[in-house]
């Protein structure tokens, strides 16, 4: 159930998180938590779309601001600071961050919580990595062509 994906590849877990739908996200997160190993739990944070977004993405993307406080405190919980850099620094297909997605969607209180968060976490050499990785526009694709 928690595994199954859409025809997008996106688990439950990216749909409720992409929609801001708080009591169903956490209501998936404690069966998931009581029903799946760590390594399950682990892949489910991981996980990514046909689109190579996590659930991280997926709630920048709507501005899920409760959304994503939510994903670090379980997240801080179950995963080891690797993991946790898995979550800030993963890229979409056209090879955005959510801290990147955050800045060009104007969700400007999403982009300080990730950057305070991504500051607790990353080294300066990761936080570099973040800050200055590629950037594609809208309608190109992962190489920046139309």
């Amino acid at each position: 159930m928690f595994l199954a994906k859409d025809g997008y590849e996106r688990p439950a877990w990216h749909i409720a998180a992409e929609r801001g739908q708080l009591e169903l996200f956490n209501k998936l997160w404690e069966v998931a938590n009581n029903v799946l190993t760590p390594e399950e739990l682990n892949n489910m944070f991981l996980a990514k779309d046909k689109f190579r977004r996590t659930a991280w993405h997926m709630a920048e993307i709507n501005g899920q601001l409760e959304v994503l406080h939510k994903q670090w405190d379980w997240a801080k919980e179950l995963l080891t600071r690797d993991k946790l850099c898995k979550i800030l620094l993963p890229r979409d297909i056209a090879e955005r961050t959510a801290w990147q997605l955050a800045a060009e969607r104007s969700h400007l209180e999403l982009f300080n919580k990730l950057w305070e968060l991504a500051n607790k976490v990353l080294t300066p050499e990761e936080l570099n990595n973040m800050f200055l990785a590629k950037y594609v526009k809208i309608g190109t694709d992962s190489r920046g062509v139309k």
